[in-house]
Protein backbone atom coordinates (compact mmCIF):
# COMPACT_ATOMS: atom_id res chain seq x y z
CA UNK A 1 0.00 0.00 0.00
CA UNK A 2 1.53 3.30 -1.07
CA UNK A 3 0.59 6.70 -2.47
CA UNK A 4 0.64 10.12 -0.83
CA UNK A 5 -0.08 11.09 2.78
CA UNK A 6 0.69 7.55 3.96
CA UNK A 7 0.16 7.10 7.70
CA UNK A 8 0.13 4.11 10.05
CA UNK A 9 -2.64 4.14 12.66
CA UNK A 10 -2.43 2.42 16.05
CA UNK A 11 -5.63 2.00 18.08
CA UNK A 12 -5.77 0.80 21.68
CA UNK A 13 -8.93 0.62 23.79
CA UNK A 14 -7.17 2.31 26.73
CA UNK A 15 -6.30 5.43 24.73
CA UNK A 16 -8.79 8.21 24.04
CA UNK A 17 -7.62 8.65 20.44
CA UNK A 18 -5.64 6.64 17.87
CA UNK A 19 -1.96 7.34 17.29
CA UNK A 20 -0.92 8.13 13.71
CA UNK A 21 2.74 7.62 12.77
CA UNK A 22 4.49 8.36 9.49
CA UNK A 23 6.18 5.30 7.97
CA UNK A 24 9.92 5.16 7.41
CA UNK A 25 11.17 6.26 3.96
CA UNK A 26 11.45 3.64 1.24
CA UNK A 27 8.07 1.95 1.50
CA UNK A 28 6.22 0.55 -1.50
CA UNK A 29 2.99 -1.24 -2.46
CA UNK A 30 3.89 -4.39 -0.54
CA UNK A 31 6.03 -3.26 2.41
CA UNK A 32 5.86 -0.31 4.79
CA UNK A 33 8.15 -0.06 7.81
CA UNK A 34 7.31 2.10 10.80
CA UNK A 35 9.43 3.03 13.80
CA UNK A 36 7.52 3.74 17.00
CA UNK A 37 8.49 7.07 18.57
CA UNK A 38 10.14 6.88 21.98
CA UNK A 39 7.24 8.52 23.82
CA UNK A 40 6.29 6.39 26.87
CA UNK A 41 3.78 9.00 28.08
CA UNK A 42 1.83 8.73 24.80
CA UNK A 43 1.69 4.99 24.21
CA UNK A 44 0.18 2.23 26.32
CA UNK A 45 1.29 -1.39 26.59
CA UNK A 46 -1.24 -3.94 25.39
CA UNK A 47 -3.10 -4.99 22.27
CA UNK A 48 -3.47 -2.64 19.29
CA UNK A 49 -5.23 -2.67 15.96
CA UNK A 50 -2.90 -1.34 13.26
CA UNK A 51 -3.90 -0.08 9.80
CA UNK A 52 -2.53 2.05 6.96
CA UNK A 53 -4.10 5.06 5.25
CA UNK A 54 -3.04 6.75 2.00
CA UNK A 55 -4.24 8.73 -1.01
CA UNK A 56 -3.75 7.37 -4.51
CA UNK A 57 -2.82 10.90 -5.68
CA UNK A 58 -2.67 14.36 -4.12
CA UNK A 59 -6.20 15.54 -3.40
CA UNK A 60 -7.72 12.08 -3.87
CA UNK A 61 -9.93 10.55 -1.15
CA UNK A 62 -8.17 8.90 1.76
CA UNK A 63 -8.47 5.12 1.78
CA UNK A 64 -7.59 2.78 4.62
CA UNK A 65 -6.39 -0.82 4.78
CA UNK A 66 -7.92 -3.56 6.90
CA UNK A 67 -6.66 -3.85 10.49
CA UNK A 68 -4.18 -6.32 11.97
CA UNK A 69 -3.39 -7.14 15.60
CA UNK A 70 -0.23 -5.74 17.17
CA UNK A 71 1.12 -6.26 20.70
CA UNK A 72 3.24 -3.69 22.54
CA UNK A 73 4.89 -5.32 25.56
CA UNK A 74 5.77 -3.37 28.71
CA UNK A 75 9.44 -2.99 29.69
CA UNK A 76 10.14 -3.11 33.41
CA UNK A 77 13.02 -1.24 35.03
CA UNK A 78 15.04 -3.68 37.13
CA UNK A 79 15.83 -3.93 39.93
CA UNK A 80 12.52 -2.57 41.29
CA UNK A 81 12.43 0.87 42.92
CA UNK A 82 11.77 -0.78 46.28
CA UNK A 83 11.01 -4.19 47.76
CA UNK A 84 9.84 -4.26 51.37
CA UNK A 85 7.90 -6.40 53.82
CA UNK A 86 4.93 -4.56 55.30
CA UNK A 87 2.10 -5.08 57.78
CA UNK A 88 1.43 -7.73 60.40
CA UNK A 89 1.10 -10.44 57.75
CA UNK A 90 4.62 -9.77 56.44
CA UNK A 91 3.36 -9.04 52.92
CA UNK A 92 5.85 -8.16 50.18
CA UNK A 93 5.32 -4.75 48.57
CA UNK A 94 7.08 -4.01 45.28
CA UNK A 95 7.27 -0.58 43.63
CA UNK A 96 8.06 -1.10 39.95
CA UNK A 97 8.86 1.42 37.21
CA UNK A 98 8.19 0.53 33.58
CA UNK A 99 7.45 1.97 30.17
CA UNK A 100 5.29 2.91 28.41
CA UNK A 101 2.74 4.25 30.90
CA UNK A 102 -0.34 2.28 31.86
CA UNK A 103 -3.70 4.04 31.66
CA UNK A 104 -6.95 3.98 33.65
CA UNK A 105 -8.91 0.81 32.98
CA UNK A 106 -5.87 -1.32 32.09
CA UNK A 107 -5.30 -4.53 34.06
CA UNK A 108 -1.71 -4.62 35.34
CA UNK A 109 -0.26 -7.79 36.87
CA UNK A 110 3.15 -8.83 38.17
CA UNK A 111 4.16 -12.49 38.23
CA UNK A 112 6.98 -13.69 40.49
CA UNK A 113 7.65 -17.35 39.84
CA UNK A 114 4.19 -18.86 40.30
CA UNK A 115 2.76 -15.96 42.36
CA UNK A 116 0.59 -13.23 40.79
CA UNK A 117 -0.38 -9.81 42.12
CA UNK A 118 -2.75 -7.30 40.51
CA UNK A 119 -2.10 -3.56 40.78
CA UNK A 120 -4.84 -1.31 42.18
CA UNK A 121 -6.99 0.66 39.75
CA UNK A 122 -5.71 4.12 38.82
CA UNK A 123 -7.28 7.41 37.72
CA UNK A 124 -4.35 8.77 35.70
CA UNK A 125 -1.65 7.36 33.44
CA UNK A 126 1.51 6.32 35.29
CA UNK A 127 4.85 4.61 34.82
CA UNK A 128 5.08 3.37 38.43
CA UNK A 129 2.81 0.81 40.09
CA UNK A 130 2.82 -0.86 43.51
CA UNK A 131 2.15 -4.59 43.82
CA UNK A 132 1.45 -6.46 47.07
CA UNK A 133 2.19 -10.17 47.44
CA UNK A 134 1.44 -12.46 50.38
CA UNK A 135 4.28 -13.56 52.62
CA UNK A 136 6.65 -15.31 50.20
CA UNK A 137 10.15 -16.57 51.00
CA UNK A 138 13.14 -14.35 50.35
CA UNK A 139 14.96 -15.17 47.13
CA UNK A 140 15.32 -14.44 43.43
CA UNK A 141 12.26 -15.01 41.24
CA UNK A 142 11.72 -14.96 37.45
CA UNK A 143 9.54 -11.90 36.83
CA UNK A 144 6.95 -11.02 34.20
CA UNK A 145 4.94 -7.81 33.93
CA UNK A 146 1.56 -8.28 32.22
CA UNK A 147 -0.70 -5.50 30.92
CA UNK A 148 -4.06 -6.43 29.40
CA UNK A 149 -2.72 -9.91 28.69
CA UNK A 150 0.52 -8.76 27.00
CA UNK A 151 3.63 -9.80 28.95
CA UNK A 152 7.15 -8.49 29.18
CA UNK A 153 9.83 -10.87 27.90
CA UNK A 154 11.24 -13.39 30.33
CA UNK A 155 14.96 -14.02 29.82
CA UNK A 156 17.09 -16.40 31.89
CA UNK A 157 20.58 -15.21 31.04
CA UNK A 158 22.47 -17.67 33.21
CA UNK A 159 21.45 -20.53 30.88
CA UNK A 160 23.52 -21.34 27.78
CA UNK A 161 21.63 -20.57 24.55
CA UNK A 162 20.07 -23.30 22.47
CA UNK A 163 19.08 -22.50 18.91
CA UNK A 164 16.25 -23.68 16.72
CA UNK A 165 15.29 -21.91 13.50
CA UNK A 166 11.76 -21.94 12.08
CA UNK A 167 11.32 -20.60 8.56
CA UNK A 168 8.05 -18.88 7.68
CA UNK A 169 8.28 -17.51 4.17
CA UNK A 170 10.45 -14.41 4.32
CA UNK A 171 10.95 -14.53 8.07
CA UNK A 172 12.73 -16.78 10.50
CA UNK A 173 12.57 -17.07 14.27
CA UNK A 174 15.68 -18.09 16.19
CA UNK A 175 15.14 -19.60 19.61
CA UNK A 176 17.58 -18.58 22.35
CA UNK A 177 16.21 -20.23 25.48
CA UNK A 178 13.57 -17.85 26.86
CA UNK A 179 13.59 -15.29 24.01
CA UNK A 180 12.67 -15.22 20.33
CA UNK A 181 14.92 -13.33 17.92
CA UNK A 182 13.16 -12.18 14.77
CA UNK A 183 15.03 -11.95 11.47
CA UNK A 184 13.19 -10.05 8.74
CA UNK A 185 14.24 -10.17 5.11
CA UNK A 186 14.93 -6.43 5.01
CA UNK A 187 16.63 -5.99 8.36
CA UNK A 188 17.65 -7.80 11.54
CA UNK A 189 15.70 -6.86 14.64
CA UNK A 190 17.01 -8.18 17.93
CA UNK A 191 14.50 -8.70 20.68
CA UNK A 192 15.47 -8.30 24.31
CA UNK A 193 17.80 -11.12 25.24
CA UNK A 194 19.09 -12.09 21.80
CA UNK A 195 22.77 -12.86 21.20
CA UNK A 196 23.73 -9.47 19.74
CA UNK A 197 23.04 -7.74 23.05
CA UNK A 198 25.78 -7.45 25.67
CA UNK A 199 25.52 -10.07 28.38
CA UNK A 200 23.96 -8.91 31.63
CA UNK A 201 23.98 -10.56 35.01
CA UNK A 202 21.01 -12.68 36.05
CA UNK A 203 20.26 -10.27 38.90
CA UNK A 204 19.17 -7.65 36.36
CA UNK A 205 16.41 -9.93 35.07
CA UNK A 206 14.99 -10.97 38.41
CA UNK A 207 12.98 -9.31 41.12
CA UNK A 208 14.18 -10.00 44.63
CA UNK A 209 12.11 -10.30 47.80
CA UNK A 210 13.89 -9.78 51.10
CA UNK A 211 17.63 -9.75 51.69
CA UNK A 212 19.92 -7.63 49.54
CA UNK A 213 20.03 -7.08 45.80
CA UNK A 214 23.22 -8.17 44.09
CA UNK A 215 25.65 -5.28 43.51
Amino acid sequence: MSGTDVTVRFENAALAAPIDVLPDPGGNNTVQTVTLPDAPAVWAPGLYQISLAARSAPGAPLYRSNSAAFQLAPIATLPPTSVARVGPDNEVQIDLDFRPNVWPGQRVELILGGQLATAPARTTATGTVTFTFPDIPAGAYPMRLRVDGVESWLVLRELPPSVRVLNHGRQSMTRHKQSWCRHDSARLRYAYGCPAEPARRPAEDRARTGGRTDP
